[in-house]
C-alpha cells in the first residue's frame, strides 16, 4: 500500500472492510450512526525506526 494514499474505506484491506461494515450494522441496531472519514497519510504521526 502506498503510504501517501489517504486511508479511506476503499483503500482498506478486504477483511478490514468486512469488519467495518459488520460493526456499522451492529451499531445501527443500537441506533448509533457510523460515519467514516478519510485520514490523510501526511497527518499521521511518523514511527521512529
Amino acid at each position: 500500500m502506498d503510504r501517501r494514499t489517504p486511508l479511506t474505506p476503499g483503500t482498506l484491506f478486504p477483511n478490514a472492510q468486512i469488519a467495518l461494515a459488520h460493526l456499522a450494522r451492529t451499531l445501527a441496531g443500537y441506533g448509533i450512526e457510523v460515519e467514516v472519514i478519510p485520514i490523510p497519510r501526511e497527518a499521521a504521526p511518523s514511527v521512529a525506526a
